[in-house]
C-alpha cells in the first residue's frame, strides 16, 4: 500500500476582527457585553451547531483550535458548523478572518471525496490570502489542499503547480514539516504520471528532511514509497528490500503495528518475486490481520490482493480466488475503478489456470470494461458531486432561515444596549485618539528641534576639528623647516671653521714672507707655485660649498638637455691638465664622440670636474687617470679611474656624506668630502646612480650613470623640478671655472 498524500493540520490563529487596534478592543467589549446581557451559554454547554459557531467566534485562539480539532473527526459535522461560523462571521462583518475554518471545511470535503467542493473553497481563499504578505503559512496550507484536489481529479499539471508553490513558501519560512509534505505530494504526483525517476527524487528529498527532524511516522512512509517504486517499476529487488528494511527498523522505534505493516507488505511482494513463498505467505497473513483490525477499507483491500498474489504464486488457485474475490468486493464497495480492473485481471488468470474459462472470460470482460471506463467513472463522480452539492444547498437554505430568525430576535434585544455602548466607547476612543495625536505631535516637534540643534553643533565641532588639524599640520611643517635650517647652519659653520681656516692661515703666512722681503729670487717662483695651488684648492672648495649650500636651501633644480658627453669631458680636462702635469699625472679620455646624454650639462660638468680633481689629489708622479663612457641599455655608464693610492674600506663607508672627515692628497692637498656629496646629489637629481670601487695601493674607480633620452628621464625628478620652481631661485647653479 502506497503512503497516501499527507495533509498537515493548519496552524491556528487568533482572529483579528478589524484593522485598528482601538476598534478591535471596542468590538470585543461590545460582543462580550451584548451576549452576557442576553444570557449566552458557555462554550462547554454548546450542544448544537448554532451555539457552537457563536462559541467559536467568541473564543480565543487556543479554544478555537480545540473546537476545530474535535469537529474534524466528523466531516459532516465540520461542514455544518463551518458554514454556521461563516454565516455568523458574515453578519458580524468579519468574514476575512476565517482562513482556518475554510481550511477545515475544504479538508472535510476532501475526506468525503468532493474535490470540486474543495476547490470552490480553496481557490477564492487563496486569492484573498495572496493580498496579505504576512499570511504565507496559511497560503501554503490552502495550496496544498487545492493541489490534492487537482491530484484526485487527475489534473496533475495544476496539482504540481500548487505543490511547488507551497514548497517554495515553506522553504522560505523554514518550516520543515511543510517541506516534507510538499515533497511527498510532488513525488506521488510524478509517480502516477509514471515519471518514476522524478518521483524517487522528491521522495528522497522528503526522506532527508524526515531524518533531519526524526519524524518517525513519515520516515517509515518515505522508505516504503521508495521501496515500492524500485520494486514495481525498476525491478531493483535488492535495493527495494534495503529500503523496506530501513522502514521496518524505524517502525520498531514507533511500536506501531499498522505503520510497520506498510513496508512489510512490500517485503512480501519482493519475496514472491524471489520465490520465497513461505516467508511471503507468513508476512501477507500478518499484514492482513493488522489491516483488518484497523477497519481501513483501502488497506484491507491491498492486504487481500497481496494474499491472492501469494496463493497464486504457490499455485493454490482456489485459495487465490477466495482472497482475490474478497479484495474485489472491497474494490466495488470503495468504487475504485483501477483496483476493480486489476483484481478482474487476477481472477481471470486464476480461473483460467483452473480451466474454468467461463469465469475467466467473465472477469476478463470486467477487467477490460473498467480499464476503458476511466472517463465514465470520472463522469459518475461529477454527477455524484452535483447531487451532493444540491443536497448541501438545501441544508444551507434551511440553516440560513433558522439563523435569520434567531438573529432578528437577538438584534431586538441587543439593539438598545448595543447602540449605547457603541456610542460611549466610540466617543471615548475619539477622545483618546485626539489626546494621543496632540501629544505625539508635540513630541515630534520637540524631537525635530533637538535633532536640528544637535546637527548644527555637530557641524560646528567638525569644522573646529578640521581647523585644528590644519593648524597642527602647519606647525609641524614649520617645525620641520626650522630643524632643517638649523642642521644646515651647523653643517655650514662646521665646514667653514674646519676647512677654510687652515688654507687662509697658509695664505696669510706666504703674504707675510713676501712682505718681509726675506726670500731669494730663486725661492719666489717656488713660493708662487705653492700659493697658486693653495688658492686653486681653496677656490674649488668654496665653489663646492656655495653650490651645496644653494642646493640645500633652495632645492636642486635640474634643467636637462641633450649634449655630447665627450665635449664636456674635454672642457673639464682642459681646466685640470695644468694641475695634473705639475704632479706628473697623465689624463686620458676614452669617450666616443657620438655618445650623447640627456641631463643638466652644468651639473654633469661639476660632477666630472670634482671626480677628476679628487683623482689628481690622490695620485702621484707617473700615475694615470682615465675617463671612459659606454652605452649600457638606455643609459650611459661613465667611469673615472686612477692608479693612485686607493681608498680603505673604512673610508669608502664615509664617502658621499657630510661628516667633517678631512683627507690629504699625495701632495698634502686637503679635502673635505663636500665635492662627493655634491656629485651624489647632482647625479641622483638627473636620474642616475653613483658608486665607487677601490683597493689600497691599487687605485680607485668612480662610476655614475646618465639617461640618454627625455623618455627615460625619471618623472618624479621632473615633478620635483616643477614643484621647486615655485619656491626656488630661477637661476641655474653654474660651477666656477679655474
Amino acid at each position: 500500500m502506497r503512503s497516501l498524500i499527507y495533509v498537515a493540520n493548519v496552524s491556528h490563529f487568533r482572529a483579528s476582527i478589524v484593522n485598528s487596534d482601538m476598534s478591535k478592543h471596542l468590538s470585543v467589549v461590545l460582543i462580550y457585553l451584548a451576549y452576557s446581557l442576553h444570557g449566552l451559554v458557555s462554550i462547554a454547554q454548546s450542544v448544537n451547531s448554532d451555539s457552537l459557531a457563536r462559541a467559536y467566534l467568541q473564543a480565543d485562539g487556543t479554544e478555537q483550535t480545540h473546537i476545530l480539532k474535535n469537529l474534524e473527526e466528523s466531516p459532516d459535522q465540520m461542514l455544518i458548523v463551518g458554514r454556521q461560523i461563516k454565516q455568523q462571521a458574515q453578519s458580524l462583518g468579519i468574514p476575512d478572518t476565517l482562513s482556518n475554518v475554510d481550511y477545515k471545511i475544504a479538508y472535510a470535503y476532501h475526506n468525503k471525496g468532493y474535490y470540486d467542493s474543495v476547490l470552490q473553497i480553496t481557490n477564492p481563499r487563496i486569492d484573498r490570502i495572496r493580498q496579505d504578505a504576512d499570511e504565507n503559512t496559511k497560503l501554503a496550507n490552502m495550496l496544498n489542499v487545492a493541489g490534492i484536489a487537482y491530484y484526485f481529479k487527475g489534473q496533475y499539471g495544476k496539482s504540481l503547480k500548487c505543490f511547488f508553490e507551497s514548497l517554495a513558501i515553506w522553504e522560505k519560512e523554514g518550516f520543515t514539516k511543510g517541506q516534507i509534505k510538499a515533497n511527498l505530494n510532488i513525488g506521488n504526483t510524478y509517480y502516477f504520471r509514471k515519471e518514476f525517476y522524478r518521483a524517487i527524487e522528491y521522495y528522497e528529498k522528503s526522506l532527508e528532511l524526515c531524518l533531519a527532524i526524526r519524524d518517525t511516522t513519515m520516515t517509515i512512509h518515505m522508505y516504503a514509497n521508495i521501496g515500492e517504486t524500485l520494486n514495481n517499476h525498476f525491478d531493483s529487488l535488492d535495493l527495494a528490500m534495503e529500503y523496506y528494511q530501513n522502514a521496518l527498523e524505524w517502525a520498531e522505534l514507533q511500536n506501531d503495528e499498522f505503520t510497520a505493516a506498510i513496508p512489510l507488505r512490500g517485503v512480501a511482494e519482493v519475496q514472491i518475486k524471489r520465490g520465497q513463498l513461505d516467508e511471503a505467505l507468513s508476512n501477507a497473513q500478518h499484514v492482513l490481520k493488522i489491516f483488518q483490525q484497523q477497519h481501513n477499507i483501502l488497506a484491507t483491500l491491498y492486504a487481500w490482493r497481496l494474499m491472492a498474489q501469494v496463493r497464486g504464486a504457490r499455485q493454490e488457485y482456489e485459495l487465490a480466488i477466495q482472497a482475490a474475490t474478497k479484495a474485489y468486493d472491497l474494490a466495488v464497495t470503495s468504487q475504485s475503478a483501477v483496483e476493480i480492473g486489476e483484481l478482474g485481471k487476477l481472477l481471470a488468470n486464476y480461473y483460467s489456470e483452473l480451466g474454468n474459462f467461463e469465469k475467466a472470460h467473465q472477469y476478463r470482460s470486467i477487467q477490460v470494461a473498467y480499464q476503458d471506463s476511466v472517463y465514465s467513472v470520472e463522469k459518475s463522480k461529477i454527477v455524484a458531486t452535483l447531487e451532493q452539492t444540491q443536497a448541501e444547498t438545501k441544508i444551507e437554505v434551511l440553516e440560513k432561515d433558522n439563523a435569520i430568525k434567531k438573529a432578528r430576535i437577538e438584534q431586538q434585544r441587543a439593539y438598545t444596549v448595543g447602540i449605547s455602548l457603541v456610542s460611549i466607547l466610540l466617543l471615548g476612543a475619539l477622545i483618546l485618539v485626539y489626546i494621543s495625536y496632540n501629544h505625539r505631535k508635540k513630541l515630534n516637534i520637540q524631537l525635530a528641534e533637538q535633532k536640528e540643534e544637535i546637527e548644527t553643533r555637530n557641524d560646528q565641532l567638525v569644522q573646529m576639528n578640521d581647523n585644528l588639524q590644519k593648524q597642527q599640520l602647519q606647525l609641524e611643517n614649520k617645525t620641520q623647516d626650522l630643524s632643517l635650517i638649523n642642521q644646515l647652519k651647523d653643517k655650514l659653520l662646521s665646514v667653514i671653521s674646519h676647512d677654510f681656516r687652515s688654507p687662509l692661515n697658509s695664505l696669510k703666512g706666504i703674504i707675510n714672507i713676501l712682505d718681509s722681503g726675506g726670500l731669494s729670487p730663486h725661492e719666489i717662483p717656488q713660493l708662487f707655485g705653492t700659493l697658486s695651488t693653495t688658492v686653486d684648492n681653496t677656490t674649488n672648495m668654496l665653489d663646492n660649498l656655495l653650490k651645496w649650500t644653494r642646493s640645500q636651501m633652495s632645492g636642486i633644480r635640474v634643467t636637462p638637455e641633450e649634449f655630447a658627453l665627450s665635449k664636456t669631458i674635454t672642457e673639464v680636462i682642459g681646466t685640470q691638465i695644468a694641475i695634473a702635469e705639475k704632479k706628473g699625472v697623465t689624463l686620458n679620455q676614452k669617450v666616443d664622440p657620438t655618445i650623447s646624454v640627456y641631463a643638466d650639462p652644468e651639473m654633469i660638468r661639476l660632477v666630472i670636474r670634482n671626480l677628476v680633481s679628487n683623482a689628481i689629489k690622490f695620485t702621484d708622479q707617473d700615475d694615470t687617470i682615465t675617463i671612459e663612457a659606454r652605452q649600457q641599455d638606455q643609459q650611459v655608464l661613465v667611469t673615472v679611474s686612477d692608479t693612485g693610492v686607493g681608498i680603505s674600506p673604512e673610508d669608502i663607508e664615509k664617502l658621499f656624506r657630510l661628516n667633517n672627515h678631512t683627507t690629504y692628497g699625495t701632495a698634502n692637498e686637503k679635502g673635505t668630502g663636500l665635492g662627493l656629496v655634491l656629485c651624489r646629489e647632482f647625479v641622483e637629481g638627473n636620474g642616475g646612480k653613483i658608486w665607487v670601487e677601490s683597493e689600497l695601493e691599487q687605485g680607485t674607480t668612480f662610476f655614475f650613470t646618465l639617461m640618454t633620452t627625455p623618455e627615460d628621464f625619471p618623472e618624479e625628478v621632473q615633478e620635483q623640478n616643477s614643484d621647486e620652481t615655485d619656491s626656488a631661485d630661477n637661476h641655474k647653479i653654474t660651477p666656477v671655472a679655474h
